[in-house]
């Protein structure tokens, strides 16, 4: 999804933008009502959220961040996570590693394990005719 905002808007507001604009678009997910309750991580180019650095700061101008592509991310807390908030799985390979957004604590490892796959767009594929947990490079 593309944003285009002011360089003068503070991180806050171009949270607000993009809720306004998912939600306007008929996005699924459904978003939280609240927008304090999301924050935006940098990305990757093909919307790998980059754990190595904190969410950006709200009150900060978002020209003081050169980033062109951002996450939105929806904030949780431990120890309890209620069914609104996120919980991310991370997949280490050889080649780095994918952060993958779960539902609940109940989606099993083969699900992750596809979401995985699919989100490196067919560069890996899972070796056999199963998910067994094996990555095979194409």
């Amino acid at each position: 999804m593309t944003v285009v905002t002011m360089a003068s808007a503070r991180v806050q507001d171009l949270i607000g933008l993009i809720c306004w604009q998912y939600t306007s678009e008929g996005r699924e997910p459904k978003l939280n009502d609240n927008v304090s309750a999301y924050c935006l991580h940098i990305a990757e180019d093909d919307g790998e959220v980059d754990t190595d650095f904190p969410p950006l700061d709200s009150n900060e101008p978002i020209h003081k961040f050169g980033f062109s592509t951002l996450a939105l991310v929806e904030k949780y807390s431990s120890p309890g996570l209620t069914s609104k908030e996120s919980l991310f799985v991370r997949i280490n390979a050889a080649h780095g590693f994918s952060l993958i957004q779960v539902d609940n604590t109940k989606v099993t490892m083969k699900e992750i394990l596809l979401k995985a796959v699919k989100r490196r767009k067919g560069s890996q594929k899972v070796s056999g005719s199963r998910a067994d947990g094996v990555f095979e490079e194409d």
